[in-house]
């Protein structure tokens, strides 16, 4: 089927190099959520962050980011 990296980031450059051509700008954000953040016990992080004094609006953002976080992609 293709998926996985190579064919994501080839994918990417396609798209871009479209727009490019086309003599449009083209604005890419990317965020790998697996690396750090599945392998984190979000728990303990909490607790390390309080420890810190983070204010606790931040630690509600986290906490809701990380409980309903999900991959969205957009073509405009």
């Amino acid at each position: 089927m293709g998926t996985g990296c190579n064919f994501a980031i080839r994918t990417v450059c396609n798209v871009v190099d479209s727009y490019i051509k086309g003599a449009n700008t083209a604005n890419i954000c990317a965020i790998d959520l697996s690396k750090a953040f599945d392998k984190v016990n979000h728990h303990a992080l909490y607790l390390k962050l309080m420890k810190r004094l983070i204010p606790i609006e931040l630690l509600n953002i986290l906490e809701n980011w990380f409980c309903r976080y999900f991959s969205c992609v957009k073509w405009y």
